[in-house]
């Protein structure tokens, strides 16, 4: 059944965890917090389930398989570094009670007054998903940390699911999957995004890369799936004139999760050059 399991609250500090199970790998009934320590978890349902609240402040965090890696009524993380490996949704905020149960959940557009939202104060998470990458069913606020989604190649999932809204204040966020419900932050955000939708499904491992007039990167990501659409919102995006995207060619910059840092990018071809004007700038791509 479930690797470790409670009624009441788990609190976390320290120490290494390997956990194989049929069920969830670590659940509570009430929360779960994980200030500390490294995980491996190979899970038949959800990697770590908070049934009221879960809470990441910290700790190494690997769910290497799973339904749906992270679940909780809320979901906070606000420091640590988390991996995620799911079959289904990457993080998934949902009424208390769901269990993964798809006839209790809300459809697309339902639920815009829900009280599931997800909140990312710091930390790292990236999360490889069959499903949608985050599913939030509540509003989503980012002030921090990094997120980079590899979502789904299917039309009935999004890289980014949430209600109500999504406000980006700070931090990275690089969701990359298929169009079909494909989602950015909400317009009001005061951190500035790009959105990108190509006419037709790009290859998986065929690098995207974002460049300004000054020559300065802003991007080169190599996605893990097929991909139509790539959501970007980071400090490095301001709002100026001479964007250029190109897809393909190689990079000899360091790669961590499909993301590169440093190097040159050369090769490429480009697909369509834009400006930034506003907080949220959508860009059509052959």
């Amino acid at each position: 059944d479930d690797g470790i399991n409670a009624q009441g609250g788990i609190i976390i500090e320290d120490g290494v965890y390997g956990v194989r199970s049929l069920e969830s790998g670590i659940k509570s009934d009430i929360n779960v917090i994980i200030n500390g320590g490294t995980y491996t978890i190979d899970a038949g349902n959800d990697g770590i389930h908070g049934e009221e609240a879960l809470t990441i402040n910290g700790g190494d965090i690997t769910v290497a398989r799973s339904v749906e890696g992270l679940e909780g009524a809320t979901v906070t993380v606000t420091g640590g570094t988390v991996h995620i490996a799911s079959s289904d949704d990457g993080v998934n905020s949902s009424p208390i009670g769901d269990n993964n149960d798809p006839s209790a959940r809300p459809g697309p557009g339902a639920g815009a007054g829900s009280s599931n939202p997800f909140y990312m104060r710091g930390g790292y998470l990236y999360a490889n998903a069959n499903g949608d990458g985050l599913d939030i069913n509540g509003p989503i606020e980012m002030t921090g940390g990094t997120i980079i989604l590899d979502g789904p190649t299917a039309n009935d999932n999004g890289a980014l699911d949430y209600q109500s809204s999504f406000q980006m204040s700070g931090g990275y966020l690089l969701a990359v999957g298929s169009s079909g419900m494909a989602l950015a932050p909400s317009k009001s955000s005061p951190q500035n995004t790009i959105g990108i939708v190509f006419s037709a499904a790009q290859a998986a491992g065929n690098l995207v890369h974002i460049t300004k007039a000054s020559g300065d990167d802003i991007l080169t990501f190599r996605p893990a799936k097929r991909y139509q659409t790539v959501v970007l919102s980071s400090p490095l995006i301001t709002r100026t004139t001479g964007y250029s995207l190109y897809v393909g060619g190689s990079s000899t910059g360091t790669e961590k999760d499909g993301l590169f840092s440093g190097g040159t990018y050369y090769g490429g071809t480009r697909k369509a050059t834009f400006d930034v004007s506003g907080a949220l700038t959508v860009v059509s791509a052959s």
